[in-house]
C-alpha cells in the first residue's frame, strides 16, 4: 500500500475502507433493490384486489416503501460523503480526516440520518411483530413479554436521537461515546426481541406435535429459522462494526456504511414469511 510523504499509514488504510466500504453499500443497496421489487409484487397483488386488501397489507406497502426510500437516501448520501472526502476536500488526506475535522459536514450529517431511521423502523416491526405473536397469551404474560424489549426500543430511539444531535452539531465533533452505546442497544434489542419471537414459535410447535403430529408444526420450524437467519445478518455486520470501532481499526469505516443497508435487507427478508 503506497502513501504520500506526510501521510500517516492509519489515513491511508481508513481511506482504503472508506473507498471499499462503499462499493460494498452499493453492492448491499442492489440486494435491497431486489428484495424491494419482491415485496412490492407480493403485496401489490393484495392490495390492488378488494377481496384481498386489507390495512395490513397497505401498512406494510407503506413500510416496504419508506424503507427503500431510506435505503436509497443512504447510498446517495453516502457516496456524496465519500465524493467530498476524496475530490471535494482532497486537500485534507481523505473522508476519515473530513469526519475526524468536520463532522457536520452536510453530506455526512444526511447519510446518518437515514441509518437511524431505517434501524427504528426495523425494531419497529420486529417489536410490532412480538407484539402480535403474543397476543393470545395471558395478558399478565403478554404485557411482561412486551414490555422488556418496549422499553428497550425507547431507550434506542433517545440513544438514535442523542446520536444524530452529536453529529448535527459542531460542537460535539464526530465519533464519541453514544455511537457505541446506541449500536449496543440495538444490537441487543434485536437479540432479545429475536429470542421472545423464536421461543413463542416453538413452544406453539411443541403444541402442535404433541396435538396432531410433528408433520403439521414444520411451519414454526421454518418461520424460526428465517428469523434467526435474519437476525444473525444484522448481528454479524453490527458486531463486526462494534469490534472495529472498540479496537479503533480503520474497517470501522467499511462496516458503518453497509450496516444501514444490512438492516434494510434484514427487513425486507423477512418478508418471506409473507407479508405481516
Amino acid at each position: 500500500m503506497s502513501q504520500g510523504p506526510d501521510e500517516p499509514l492509519f489515513e491511508v488504510e481508513s481511506n482504503t475502507a472508506w473507498l471499499q466500504g462503499s462499493i460494498l453499500t452499493g453492492v448491499a443497496y442492489g440486494v435491497v433493490l431486489v428484495l424491494f421489487a419482491m415485496c412490492i409484487q407480493t403485496l401489490w397483488v393484495r392490495v390492488r384486489t378488494r377481496s384481498t386488501r386489507t390495512r395490513n397489507s397497505i401498512f406494510l406497502l407503506l413500510y416496504v416503501s419508506v424503507i427503500f426510500i431510506l435505503a436509497t437516501l443512504l447510498f446517495v448520501t453516502n457516496s456524496a460523503f465519500v465524493q467530498t472526502g476524496f475530490i471535494n476536500d482532497s486537500s485534507l488526506l481523505g473522508p476519515s480526516v473530513t469526519l475526524e475535522t468536520r463532522p457536520w459536514v452536510p453530506d455526512n450529517v444526511a447519510s446518518r440520518v437515514p441509518i437511524v431511521l431505517a434501524n427504528w423502523c426495523a425494531n419497529s416491526l420486529m417489536l410490532w411483530r412480538c407484539t402480535i405473536i403474543y397476543m393470545d397469551c395471558a395478558a399478565r404474560t403478554k404485557t411482561l413479554v412486551v414490555a422488556l424489549p418496549g422499553v428497550m426500543h425507547v431507550g434506542c430511539l433517545a440513544l438514535g436521537i442523542l446520536w444524530l444531535v452529536e453529529v448535527l452539531s459542531p460542537v460535539f465533533g464526530g465519533f464519541i461515546d453514544s455511537t457505541l452505546l446506541y449500536f449496543e442497544a440495538t444490537l441487543v434489542l434485536n437479540i432479545v426481541i429475536t429470542a421472545l419471537i423464536v421461543l413463542r414459535l416453538l413452544l406453539h410447535r411443541h403444541h402442535v406435535t404433541k396435538v396432531v403430529g410433528p408433520g403439521h408444526a414444520t411451519y414454526c420450524t421454518n418461520i424460526a429459522a428465517i428469523i434467526v437467519e435474519s437476525a444473525s445478518l444484522y448481528s454479524i455486520f453490527s458486531l463486526l462494526f462494534l469490534i472495529t470501532f472498540g479496537i479503533d481499526s480503520p474497517a470501522l469505516y467499511a462496516f458503518l456504511q453497509i450496516l444501514g443497508e444490512v438492516d434494510v435487507n434484514v427487513s425486507n427478508h423477512d418478508f418471506r414469511i409473507g407479508p405481516g
